[in-house]
């Protein structure tokens, strides 16, 4: 077997491929967050992804700080040429030859999917360490290392749906996984105790939350107006948000309170769009409720910036599938806006109730209106809520440190993996 170098866990830099389904994808800020946290600390990424999503003006700027679309790697279209394909299926056959894994790999060359997916891999390498994005891409990962196209130890970070949706039609969908994998990260507790039902090994689970950069949100009172209230929701319009039941409550506390000046915005694209919206209008407030379009990282920020009161009233939805812990909640908080959630998933691990925001039972549209109207009367609420929120952001969830802490753990990683490689020579 190949002995890896044993990698000082100090001042050593790491080679990392790092497998996603899209990228750059204009929603998923942890994922950009966690690869430029590694570049600023001295190491190597790449970067393999199926497909580019998102246009140009809506690219962060860290992708032209950091020279990330020349670090990625992308599937090949090989409805444009049939030989390609041969190619790649010749290839992997002597990959898997050459690494003497044909008895154990032969049975996917034969896979048109497989060799879809692993064409993002345009030559075999070898890495410290690979890390997948979502447990979906940790399987690819883990195919890859089986016919011998990667090579390096595999951690797998889990984010929501893959414990959710992926288990829910497959059961045992990452049992070969947890046997092959080296280190499992949820992103809360909640996802942990999931993971370990899953029969995943406890003593590969490491709890490691996504974290943002506080400096990027910031909180600017002088952008929210004194004379109305602004209320805003952030998010994917399906029915996992559950953004109808805040729209009720938000619409029936405005006609309630007709003499109070307040506006509720949701900013996210999906498939319930015409259906919220026609729940506005059943509701006559089209002028006090609105639906944007998903914006860019600066203007998310003035968004949150002039706003209030957050509402993230996630649920589980009519297929059992559930949200995570939305880094919007994370991101409104910083920016010290009072926020109401759901009591969902992992969300009671960031919102403490009335500590640093409210928590509600999920879909309990009068609990929803009892909280906005508990914060639209009360500014000092607000304000002391939104410092509090502030304050166990940066403490929990801030960027640096987190990102300090990952890169430790990828660098122990790589050196038990190199030791256990030169115990088997």
């Amino acid at each position: 077997m190949k002995v890896h170098h044993l990698v000082d866990r100090h001042d050593s830099r790491l080679k990392i491929a790092v497998i996603v389904k899209s990228f750059p994808a204009l929603t998923e800020t942890f994922i950009l967050n966690r690869i430029t946290g590694l570049i600023k600390r001295g190491h190597v990424v790449d970067i393999y992804a199926k497909k580019k999503r998102g246009s140009d003006k809506d690219t962060h700027q860290a992708l032209k700080d950091y020279n990330l679309l020349e670090r990625t790697h992308y599937e090949v279209n090989f409805s444009k040429s049939r030989s390609n394909e041969r190619y790649l299926k010749l290839k992997v056959l002597l990959s898997m030859l050459k690494k003497s894994k044909g008895l154990r790999g032969a049975k996917y060359w034969t896979d048109k999917k497989f060799i879809v997916q692993q064409s993002r891999f345009k030559r075999r390498k070898e890495y410290d360490l690979i890390h997948a994005f979502y447990g979906i891409n940790g399987l690819m990962a883990m195919h890859a290392r089986t016919v011998g196209i990667l090579e390096g130890p595999i951690s797998v970070s889990f984010h929501g749906f893959d414990l959710s949706r992926v288990v829910k039609k497959n059961p045992i969908a990452y049992n070969q996984l947890f046997q092959k994998g080296d280190l499992f990260l949820p992103v809360c507790n909640y996802y942990k105790d999931k993971l370990i039902k899953l029969g995943c090994p406890i003593e590969k689970i490491k709890v490691h939350p996504s974290s943002i950069d506080i400096n990027k949100f910031l909180p600017d009172p002088s952008k929210r107006s004194s004379k109305k209230v602004k209320i805003l929701s952030i998010g994917r319009l399906i029915e996992l948000k559950g953004f109808r039941y805040s729209i009720q409550a938000v619409g029936e506390f405005i006609q309630e309170n007709p003499t109070i000046e307040i506006t509720y915005r949701i900013i996210g694209s999906g498939l319930l769009k015409d259906d919220l919206l026609e729940e506005i209008d059943s509701l006559q407030l089209s002028d006090k409720i609105d639906i944007r379009e998903a914006v860019n990282h600066k203007k998310l920020v003035a968004e949150i910036q002039s706003s209030d009161i957050l509402i993230c009233p996630s649920i589980v939805a009519d297929d059992g599938i559930g949200d995570t812990l939305p880094n919007v909640l994370k991101e409104a908080m910083a920016c010290e806006l009072a926020v109401i959630a759901s009591d969902h998933a992992g969300i009671p691990e960031l919102v403490k109730h009335r500590e640093n925001g409210f928590l509600v039972p999920e879909k309990d549209i009068n609990q929803i209106k009892k909280a906005i109207e508990v914060l639209v009367n009360s500014p000092e609420l607000r304000e002391e809520l939104g410092k509090q929120g502030r304050r166990y952001v940066q403490k929990y969830y801030e960027i640096e440190s987190k990102n300090d802490i990952i890169s430790d753990i990828y660098k122990e990683l790589a050196n038990s993996y190199s030791q256990v490689d030169a115990t088997l020579i």
